[in-house]
C-alpha cells in the first residue's frame, strides 16, 4: 500500500496545497466523496475485501466494530475537516507535521493515523471519536 493521506471536508484550495505539499514527499493524497462516508476505510485506502465481506455486503449483514449494522452516512458532510494518514512511517509523519505548519497551510484539528484497531471503522465513526477526544483535549487547556 502506498503512502496516503485521506482527507475529509477540506476545501479544493486547502487539498490543492496540501497535494503540493505531498506530491515531494511521495505521498498520495485522496479527499473522500461525501457517498464514501458509511464505507470502512479499509475500502476507502484500497485493501482488497474478503470473501466473507462481500457476501455479507450483497446479504445486507455489514456490522461496524460495535457489531450493530452499518447505517449509510446521511449528513451533508463533517462540521469540519478530517484528515487519515495510512502506511506513513514516523520520519514520514515528523516531516510532514513539522513541514506542514511551515508551508502555512491551514490547520486540521483532527487527525488520525490508520491503525489496525480503526482500520474497520467509518470516516463517520473515527470523525466522531476524534471529535470526542479533541473535546477533551480543549477542556484540559
Amino acid at each position: 500500500m502506498n503512502k496516503q493521506i485521506l482527507l475529509f471536508g477540506v476545501s479544493e484550495k486547502q487539498q490543492e496545497n496540501i497535494e503540493a505539499f505531498c506530491s515531494p514527499l511521495n505521498i498520495e493524497v485522496k479527499a473522500v466523496e461525501r457517498k464514501n462516508y458509511s464505507e470502512p476505510i479499509s475500502g476507502i485506502v484500497g485493501f482488497p475485501k474478503s470473501k466473507s465481506e462481500v457476501t455479507r455486503r450483497s446479504q445486507g449483514k455489514v456490522h461496524n466494530a460495535d457489531g450493530g449494522a452499518v447505517k449509510p452516512y446521511r449528513m451533508t458532510g463533517f462540521p469540519e475537516p478530517m484528515m487519515v494518514f495510512c502506511n506513513l512511517e514516523q520520519e514520514d509523519l515528523d516531516t510532514y507535521i513539522s513541514g506542514y505548519a511551515a508551508a502555512g497551510i491551514e490547520k486540521i484539528a483532527l487527525k488520525a493515523v490508520l491503525t489496525p484497531h480503526n482500520i474497520s471503522w467509518t470516516p463517520e465513526q473515527l470523525f466522531e471519536e476524534l471529535s470526542e477526544e479533541h473535546k477533551a483535549m480543549a477542556q484540559k487547556n
